[in-house]
């Protein structure tokens, strides 16, 4: 699905979503602005969601450990096609963070979202730095959380 306006009103609506794009990162940080990011993930074109993804790229783990953009960073996992999900993904797992996002109150929600979006090697991978991480834990609540997902991965509940 598509937001239009009338024919007249287009020429302003694509310019309103490209100056969006361009300052994704900004915009994604915002109590507000990120719902707006959102919207445009949800209801503009296939190159809309490119350029947010291709905004964002490089700053997916920063972006994924606070409140407002880790939910951008969600959606753009939900709305890429296999091959962005994947490179998002990849960021995640090769972050030098990792444990800080497993720790993280909304990292830890974006790397639940990943695993379930996640599939094939990708997911392997992920799962594979996740249990590497898992004794590193200091907290024992927090070790039990994340061996209670893996638990849930392996059953198919993720």
């Amino acid at each position: 699905m598509s937001l239009t306006l009338k024919p007249e009103y287009r020429k302003f609506q694509e310019e309103v979503v490209k100056q969006m794009v361009k300052n994704s990162i900004e915009m994604a940080q915002n109590p507000y602005g990120n719902y707006v990011v959102q919207l445009v993930l949800e209801n503009y074109s296939r190159e809309s969601v490119v350029g947010v993804i291709e905004a964002l790229r490089g700053r997916v783990p920063q972006l994924s450990s606070t409140k407002f953009s880790s939910n951008v960073i969600e959606k753009c996992m939900e709305k890429a096609d296999e091959k962005l999900r994947n490179e998002i993904i990849r960021e995640i797992t090769n972050a030098d963070s990792l444990i800080g996002l497993m720790k993280n109150k909304f990292g830890n929600f974006v790397i639940q979202r990943a695993l379930g979006l996640s599939a094939g090697e990708v997911r392997e991978e992920l799962v594979a730095r996740l249990q590497q991480n898992i004794p590193l834990l200091s907290s024992k609540k927090m070790k039990a959380s994340w061996i209670k997902v893996m638990e849930d991965l392996k059953k198919g509940e993720v």
